[in-house]
């Protein structure tokens, strides 16, 4: 079925349905609002982000499309992903040769608010893996740009909170900083790798 943003909907294999548009495949259950809500958001969202980021360039659809999983629970989440629940959402990207050969999202839709947010955030490091398809981009650098893409509030939040801990002497140096590949996965740890990624690329 055509639209005014280009989106198909077509139903898959163990219940999935299926909203498409130029570069986003959006898998989702039960009523279609929220994806069919979603698929122009996504793709202005990528635009958005490509123009920042990327100086206008990879303007082009992506193919393949990026397949955006929304998962109605935190029970379902954590069930078909094998990720915490806590998690809400991660992107997954498969590079090789100089080329992205898979981009998928996989999120937590059981909350309107955090949805749009998170979306930002994890569209941002797909966005980013086209210009660093070759040398990948350092995980302090990769999340401090994607907490950047976020809105106002949530960047301020952290600034806030970032200056609160810097004032306690209880930061990360620059080498510990740099030199991390995984998101500590201590709750206060994590956001401060978030909080300091962002002011270092800022």
């Amino acid at each position: 079925r055509g639209d005014v943003c280009g989106c198909v909907r077509r139903a898959e294999l163990k219940g999935w349905q299926i909203v498409e548009s130029k570069s986003f495949r959006i898998h989702h259950v039960g009523q279609s609002s929220v994806a069919e809500r979603l698929a122009p958001l996504c793709e202005q969202t990528r635009l958005s982000l490509q123009r920042r980021w990327l100086n206008g360039t990879a303007k082009s659809d992506w193919s393949p499309r990026c397949d955006l999983f929304l998962y109605p629970s935190g029970a379902e989440f954590q069930r078909l992903t094998r990720i915490t629940k806590e998690t809400w959402g991660f992107a997954d990207l498969e590079i090789g040769d100089g080329k992205v050969w898979l981009r998928r999202l996989h999120v937590r839709a059981d909350d309107a608010q955090r949805l749009d947010k998170l979306l930002i955030h994890e569209l941002t490091h797909v966005v980013l893996a086209d210009h660093f398809a070759k040398h990948q981009i350092p995980r302090w650098a990769d999340e401090g740009i994607a907490v950047l893409s976020e809105p106002v509030a949530r960047r301020n939040e952290l600034r806030h909170w970032l200056k609160q801990e810097a004032a306690q002497g209880r930061v990360f140096s620059l080498k510990e900083l740099a030199s991390q590949r995984h998101i500590p996965r201590d709750k206060r740890l994590g956001d401060l790798f978030y909080a300091q990624s962002a002011a270092l690329v800022e």
